[in-house]
């Protein structure tokens, strides 16, 4: 189970923003997100990372595929 979980989780090693802060990752500010926001136009894994994240459904704070989300809701795409 755990390789199983491993391997479903490793799309995330490819992610464009896996090496920048978190603060950054996860942050409601456009300032803050910017970097991330950057990364996310070359993501390889960029529709995944909207699938699982699914921030609308999950009220979901800092950038997701792209966006800049605050409590689900969209406020910002790149």
């Amino acid at each position: 189970m755990y390789q199983q979980d491993s391997l479903a989780l490793n799309w995330r090693t490819r992610a464009r923003c896996a090496g920048l802060p978190a603060d950054s990752v996860f942050s409601r500010c456009l300032d803050e997100a910017r970097p991330v926001l950057r990364a996310c136009n070359t993501c390889p894994v960029v529709e995944r990372c909207l699938r699982t994240v699914d921030p609308a459904n999950t009220w979901f704070d800092g950038v997701c595929a792209g966006r800049l989300w605050s409590n689900g809701r969209e406020v910002f795409s790149s």
